[in-house]
């Protein structure tokens, strides 16, 4: 959208459009941005204490978990998963 907002913007121009629109939001506006973030993180660091778990028990021997805790949350916040 930024592109198209601003066609002849360069790469190294893009975060400042970004963080000065982030700046003109009110907390309100931003904390679903931040739910979003720390359910990402929470998910984030269960997907690589998973990965670490298999990597030491040897990747051939272990599968990944078909659900996690959070799955519920992620869907909530984000939205049902892409088939």
């Amino acid at each position: 959208a930024i592109k198209e907002e601003f066609p002849g913007i360069t790469w190294k121009d893009i975060p400042r459009v970004v963080n000065s629109r982030w700046k003109a939001l009110s907390e309100e506006e931003r904390q679903p941005f931040k739910d979003r973030y720390n359910v990402l993180m929470r998910q984030y660091k269960i997907d690589a204490a998973a990965y670490d778990a298999r990597k030491e028990a040897s990747l051939s021997t272990c599968s990944k978990p078909e659900s996690t805790p959070f799955e519920d949350e992620l869907e909530r916040v984000l939205g049902p998963k892409p088939k």
